[in-house]
């Protein structure tokens, strides 16, 4: 449940009782994404998924009803799309879903449980008022672009002191996360559990901007 509005799995069902599409990487059930857009927003999503092998990108774009909240929504679409196996489910849990409503022009970010204690929603909505500027003036693509860049650096800083909780926990007596173990060198906020030593942060209303 959000504690700021009281939002929960509950009221995400009865608000949205239908099966959402499957979760690509690019929804665009308009065709409103140019191919200029798609190479720009692929570019930068390919550059951060490298650098974060675990991480998957998603970007939703379309025009929702009036008085539909995309923050909502995306939370709802995030936990209700399907999963076909063991492998996407565990993705799952290091989805990035960018949603982008061009009836209201507006941007909201939803991440898996997984990295949520890492990109909380008073981290991911600071990151998008970095970005506006750019999504003002340059569009959503852009705006999204930047904001992956802004994530590549913010991440950076968070796997560090990610690293060094893990290695106060081992000195501790505990084991090496597993999820760790599987890519000992790369730079993967996944590596960062557990989430208990990261001291919990104030919540906010889930992270959006306006970029009209």
């Amino acid at each position: 449940m959000c504690s700021f509005c009281g939002f929960n799995a509950t009221l995400c069902v009865q608000r949205y009782p239908f099966a959402p599409p499957p979760l690509d990487r690019f929804v665009d059930p308009d065709a409103a994404i140019t191919q200029r857009e798609n190479r720009e927003m692929t570019r930068a999503i390919g550059k951060l998924e490298r650098r974060y092998p675990q991480l998957r990108v998603s970007v939703c774009v379309m025009e929702l009803p009036s008085g539909v909240d995309g923050r909502e929504f995306g939370f709802w679409y995030l936990n209700r799309c399907e999963v076909h196996d063991d492998e996407e489910r565990q993705q799952r849990l290091h989805q990035i879903l960018i949603l982008v409503d061009r009836n209201d022009q507006n941007v909201s970010v939803t991440v898996g449980y997984g990295l949520d204690c890492f990109m909380d929603d008073v981290f991911l909505q600071g990151t998008l008022e970095r970005a506006a500027e750019q999504f003002r003036a340059k569009g959503y693509a852009s705006g999204i672009a930047a904001w992956l860049k802004i994530i590549d650096r913010e991440l950076i800083s968070v796997h560090r002191e990610a690293a060094y909780a893990v290695q106060r926990w081992e000195r501790r007596g505990g084991s090496a996360p597993e999820i760790a173990a599987e890519h000992p060198t790369e730079q993967a906020p996944a590596a960062a559990l557990p989430a208990k030593s990261i001291p919990a942060k104030p919540r906010a209303p889930r992270p959006a901007i306006i970029f009209k």
